[in-house]
């Protein structure tokens, strides 16, 4: 983001820190970078742009021909689409967030089961069939519903927190391992056959509804 010196012209935008410091982004990187985070620093001090130097660079914006919507008015005007459109964003992160760190927890609790040698091994199972389990399809579910991707990544990187470091793998005591793993497995099946749904459906929109089908029945088969 930041341009190498000597650069200069319209296309280089100048920041001066409170410490007299001047710094130069390259505008097009940097209006990209404030559009789409909805954070109005200087990305690497964390100084907030005045008035001003949002003013001044979408003037600059203007100049050189870019088609942005005005930084300024994505900071100070709470109803602009803009500003609506950052405020989404960040509610859907929030959320996803949370929801992460709800699966997180009960992750942990199927960790605690698995290396417990005191847990009853019926007692588990229980637990993990009438409430570990569907809590954790509940959260993924919702966590999916706003970005496959994400929910599928999230699971990807639970595995391996259960499976544990190469050179310290689980204690496994009561074979309560795989039957975590193959849950999670499952739930990233159905999850990636609903985004291909989605994906198909979206692109048949206007076409016979054959191909919907096709795709439904291949993706229970595998569920």
């Amino acid at each position: 983001m930041l341009e190498e010196m000597p650069s200069h012209g319209k296309t280089v935008f100048k920041f001066q820190r409170p410490n007299g410091l001047v710094v130069r982004y390259n505008v097009t990187t940097l209006v990209t970078y404030l559009l789409a985070s909805g954070n109005f620093f200087e990305p690497e001090s964390r100084i907030e742009f005045s008035d001003g130097d949002l003013q001044r660079l979408d003037q600059q914006v203007k100049d050189i021909g870019l088609s942005f919507h005005s930084v300024f008015d994505a900071k100070r005007t709470p109803e602009s689409k803009q500003q609506k459109k950052i405020a989404n964003m960040r509610f859907e992160r929030d959320a996803l967030t949370g929801l992460e760190r709800c699966c997180g927890e009960l992750v942990v609790e199927m960790l605690h089961l698995i290396e417990s040698q005191e847990v009853d091994m019926e007692m588990a199972e229980i637990l993990l069939l009438t409430s570990l389990f569907p809590q954790f399809n509940d959260l993924c579910e919702q966590m999916s519903g706003t970005d496959p991707e994400y929910a599928l990544q999230s699971i990807a990187n639970y595995k391996i927190f259960l499976l544990g470091p190469p050179n310290r793998p689980t204690q496994d005591s009561q074979g309560l391992l795989q039957v975590c793993i193959d849950q999670f497995e499952m739930q990233q099946r159905i999850i990636k056959c609903r985004a291909e749904e989605s994906s198909d459906s979206d692109d048949s929109d206007s076409d016979d509804s054959d191909s919907d089908s096709e795709t439904g029945s291949s993706c229970s088969d595998s569920s």
